[in-house]
C-alpha cells in the first residue's frame, strides 16, 4: 500500500471539494435577467482563471464584478463580442 499516493488524492479531493464550495459562495452573490432558465455557470477554468460560461462564451472575473457593481445583472447581451 502506498499511503503517500493514497494521501496526495484525498488531499487534492479534498481541494476540489473546496474550489466546488468557493464558486457556490461567488454564484450566489450574481443575479441575472433574460435567460430564460438557461443561466450562465461559474467555473474554474485551467490556470485557476474564474469564469462565468454561457452557450460556449466566457466572461472573466473583472468584467463579471464590473457589471455586477455598475447595474446589479448579467444579461445575454453582456455575453456578445465577450471572449467568443
Amino acid at each position: 500500500m502506498n499511503t503517500t499516493l493514497r494521501n496526495a488524492f484525498k488531499k487534492a479531493e479534498d481541494k476540489h471539494r473546496e474550489s466546488i464550495i468557493a464558486l457556490q459562495a461567488i454564484d450566489k452573490h450574481l443575479a441575472f435577467s433574460g435567460f430564460r432558465g438557461n443561466e450562465p455557470k461559474i467555473s474554474m477554468a485551467a490556470g485557476d482563471d474564474i469564469l462565468l460560461v454561457w452557450q460556449c462564451k466566457e466572461m472573466d472575473k473583472e468584467t463579471i464584478i464590473e457589471i455586477m457593481e455598475s447595474r446589479g445583472y448579467i444579461t445575454p447581451d453582456d455575453f456578445v463580442g465577450v471572449f467568443d
